[in-house]
């Protein structure tokens, strides 16, 4: 975003010492095309100025004099604490100064709402990346390139605003229930690192303590570096305070909050809007058509509202519709699964028929980064990193995972038959004409006590919505492949909305030794699956069936007492 209409030149010998040296030499007969005397700015070649202050290597300077090709600085001012070596061809932009950032800085809520498909961190940067609301998760979201975040803002009994959603704090960190975030000091919550979610949700290998943020940090961190979608769950005063406290929010800060009961504007949104910033107000999942009417009776252009994933289609595309016909663009919370955002999408598609111009939607993320693509990021699973990755979801029934162990560089699934893994992050697979195999190990630590108890991987869905053994709510088809304790094995097909199972063919095995790992593969050819036994006595079940070939796996514990573990998992192309 280069300025315009503003008087500039290039370096062609820099100053003695280049860092604080005064006197300049700029290209031949460009010296004269200056403005005279005043404000100006350094900034290195090829950069903006906006580009060259979040790099830290932008100087604030004054001319004193222009001589032909010779300028003379009156100042150099630092904008970082490391002094700038002004070099050959370095611009001189006048009539820039320290107050007109304003001027050259992108609007990045209007570059988010451009087009349909844009991302948000849910919890600061998405609590299936990163510990949620946490530093680490803050910048990872910065270092992987994501455009906006959320973050929740809380007061502490100083007045300190910290970023987390509960207030209670017990789920996300070590602190007890009791006391609650408003009765606890900012030295209490961030003199050591607290949060200890990932050592339960994402899996060991995150550390068991990262920070508690503060929200005026992270507002500086994204400070015209992302759109920040701000929701103050305590102290709207407060909250707003840290916000307005940076130069021009209204182009980075987004006001987030739940529609009151009557769909008017409460008081803090009011006065975040005279603030400058624009608004989210998000519904709440089975609101009336005339309460969103109401709502959206309020928002201004910038303004964007929000559907709930758990509400109908009907409501979705009611809301999507009555949006779109206003320019307003719509955020559906909170996304974990491309099945997810595509069913969102299917809905604002149909509304932009119905309303005659574009539906913009976006997407509040616990994944953004696999949300965002329809790519399979990885053929190999990531166990031996004891970190679940974001698109290897637990099933809807079950959602805990017992844990990685690192000697076995395995994965524990809960315990219960309707405990799964889906393997998305692995997804959609890449296959070649010929096909492609899956390769697995799988033990039970301890063998169940029932014999015919099997563990399974689902292959051949088509999307990656959540699973469960023999549920009716299934809403993709595709087969199971199992191994039972007493070494039968088989393949089956499943079809959505039916809890039983079609046996496509049957074989047997080695019976199962107590932590004890067995090896299989299975090929998925475009007119068979075709399923083997590597160890012990040896199996091959080919069952000729074309009915299903999407893209999507996962595992399947399938035991109401005894968990199974899986490690080894490749997909390659046949």
């Amino acid at each position: 975003m280069s300025p315009k209409n503003f008087g500039r030149t290039a370096v062609v010998v820099p100053p003695t010492p280049a860092t604080s040296g005064l006197g300049f030499t700029v290209t031949s007969g460009t010296g004269t095309a200056l403005l005279g005397t005043g404000p100006a700015v350094l900034v290195p070649e090829d950069t903006d100025p906006w580009t060259a202050a979040l790099a830290g290597t932008i100087e604030v300077v004054s001319i004193l004099k222009v001589a032909g090709d010779t300028i003379t600085l009156s100042a150099r001012a630092q904008e970082s604490t490391t002094a700038q070596t002004v070099v050959a061809g370095w611009q001189v932009i006048q009539g820039i100064t320290a107050g007109m950032w304003n001027d050259v800085a992108p609007d990045l809520v209007a570059e988010l709402y451009t087009a349909s498909g844009f991302t948000i961190g849910h919890r600061l940067g998405g609590a299936d990346e990163a510990p949620e609301m946490s530093e680490i998760g803050s910048q990872q979201a910065l270092g992987k390139g994501q455009r906006a975040v959320e973050l929740s803002a809380q007061a502490t009994v100083d007045g300190v605003m910290i970023g987390m959603h509960d207030t209670d704090p017990s789920r996300t960190t070590s602190l007890a229930a009791t006391p609650v975030i408003a009765d606890l000091s900012l030295a209490q919550l961030t003199s050591s690192p607290i949060i200890d979610i990932g050592a339960t949700a994402l899996g060991s290998g995150w550390s068991a303590s990262q920070r508690v943020p503060v929200v005026g940090n992270e507002l500086r961190r994204w400070e015209r570096r992302g759109a920040v979608f701000l929701e103050p769950k305590s102290d709207a005063t407060r909250t707003l305070a840290a916000a307005t406290g940076f130069q021009d929010p209204g182009k980075w800060i987004v006001w987030k909050f739940n529609r009151g009961a009557s769909g008017s504007l409460p008081s803090h949104a009011t006065n975040a809007r005279a603030a400058g910033l624009p608004l989210w107000v998000y519904m709440t999942s089975g609101d009336s058509n005339s309460l969103v009417d109401t709502v959206l009776a309020t928002l201004q252009p910038r303004d964007a509202i929000g559907v709930d994933i758990g509400d109908s289609d009907a409501n979705i595309l009611y809301t999507c519709t009555a949006a779109a016909r206003l320019g307003i663009p719509v955020i559906a919370f909170v996304v974990r699964l491309r099945s997810e955002r595509d069913r969102i999408a299917t809905i604002a598609a149909a509304a932009a028929v119905a309303a005659g111009v574009p539906c913009i939607v976006g997407y509040m993320c616990t994944a953004p980064t696999y949300v965002g693509n329809d790519l399979a990021a990885f053929t190999t699973d990531g166990f031996s990193g004891l970190v679940r990755r974001p698109g290897d979801y637990e099933g809807a029934s079950n959602k805990l995972i017992a844990g990685f162990d690192a000697t076995e560089t395995s994965v524990t699934l809960a315990q219960g038959t309707t405990a799964t893994l889906s393997m998305g992050s692995m997804c959609p697979i890449v296959g070649s004409a010929s096909g492609y195999r899956i390769a697995f190990s799988a033990r039970w630590a301890t063998l169940p006590s029932d014999l015919t108890t099997h563990l399974d991987v689902y292959i051949c869905h088509a999307t990656d919505a959540p699973y469960a053994f023999q549920s009716a709510a299934n809403v993709d088809g595709g087969y199971h492949i199992f191994q039972r304790a007493n070494g039968g094995s088989g393949v089956s097909r499943h079809d959505p909305g039916t809890s039983t199972g079609t046996s496509l063919g049957t074989g047997t095995g080695s019976a199962a030794v107590a932590n004890q790992w067995m090896n299989f593969n299975v090929d998925v050819t475009p007119t068979s699956i075709i399923f083997r036994r590597l160890d012990g006595t040896l199996f091959t079940i080919t069952a000729a069936s074309t009915t299903y070939r999407g893209l999507y796996f996962g595992l399947n514990s399938a035991s109401a007492s005894v968990a199974a573990q899986f490690k080894d998992i490749t997909v390659t192309q046949l």
